[in-house]
């Protein structure tokens, strides 16, 4: 059912690596080049935030409040971008060296991110390091940052409850690496990765 229409190609040769959007007038789409584009609901504008690399995720809460961050160099520390409704600005997660897989925005004062066997927590202010898994992270969700779910290789997951981290556990998917998070408030939640798998975690 539903109707499906085009909106015209965004106006870069790089891959697409994500999108997110507020509503139908409020679209971001970030690419391998380090480029962004934003659909206002007629046409797309080129909004790139600077990044030196290839952007991996973007995600927010409103016009107002977009973050998106990808790769960086070796041993280098991540830069995440936060769109404030006019313009990018950088901010340096100063206690890790990695890359960032993924991000997950609840208020502009809460934001989290995944980096390396990381994970990221922006406060406000400052994005700070808040706890470190035993294998590589590639997806975060969370219906809030009381329930946040990470993912990764070897089809290990991780839970934050709030205040603790539980985990790691190694689902039965494999030695396949877990790729995507996606659920639901009552506690189902799904997780997707290599080789066409798919688990679902009901708490």
């Amino acid at each position: 059912g539903g109707s499906r229409s085009a909106v015209g190609r965004i106006p870069s040769a790089a891959p697409c690596s994500g999108i997110w959007g507020s509503s139908p007038s409020d679209v971001w789409g970030i690419n391998d080049w380090g480029g962004a584009h934003h659909w206002n609901g007629t046409e797309w504008t080129r909004a790139s935030p600077g990044a030196a690399g290839p952007l991996a995720d973007v995600h927010g809460t409103g016009p107002d409040d977009v973050w998106t961050a990808g790769e960086t160099g070796y041993g280098a520390n991540p830069t995440l971008f936060h769109w404030d409704g006019r313009a990018w600005s950088p901010f340096v997660a100063g206690e890790v060296s990695c890359s960032v897989r993924a991000i997950r925005a609840f208020a502009p004062d809460e934001a989290w991110a995944v980096c390396g066997p990381d994970v990221l927590h922006w406060n406000g202010s400052a994005w700070r390091w808040d706890h470190t898994e035993p294998f590589v992270l590639h997806a975060i969700w969370g219906a809030s940052p009381d329930d946040l779910w990470v993912a990764g290789e070897d089809g290990h997951l991780a839970h934050r409850d709030g205040t603790t981290w539980s985990g790691p556990t190694c689902m039965p998917a494999g030695p396949w690496d877990l790729e995507a998070l996606w659920g639901f408030p009552d506690g189902d939640v799904w997780a997707a990765g290599a080789l066409g798998t798919v688990l679902r975690l009901r708490r």
